[in-house]
């Protein structure tokens, strides 16, 4: 139990100042949906841990597509269209 303590303590005091009552974790690379089991293990061992929630898992969209929104985003920033015929040729353009 006093490993546990330390790790946490160690995760705290890199917050850099910022008050902190609870840690969040993100499970990165983590499968959308995890198993009862492990998710009762990695909750009981946390110690004052919440977990976020993985996002929901869209079939149509490759990691390679979040690329390309995230540079359409850019082209697309501050621009403002009348109707929706004007902003899917503007979308085209790109």
């Amino acid at each position: 139990m006093q490993n546990k303590q330390k790790k946490v303590t160690n995760i705290r005091s890199k917050q850099r100042g910022k008050v902190a009552k609870i840690v969040l974790s993100h499970r990165h690379d983590a499968f959308a949906r995890g198993s009862a089991v492990a998710m009762a293990a990695i909750r009981n061992a946390m110690l004052g841990f919440k977990i976020l929630e993985h996002p929901p898992y869209s079939s149509d969209l490759a990691p390679s597509d979040f690329y390309l929104f995230l540079r359409s985003k850019g082209y697309l920033k501050g621009k403002r269209f009348e109707d929706d015929e004007t902003e899917v040729a503007a979308g085209r353009e790109f």
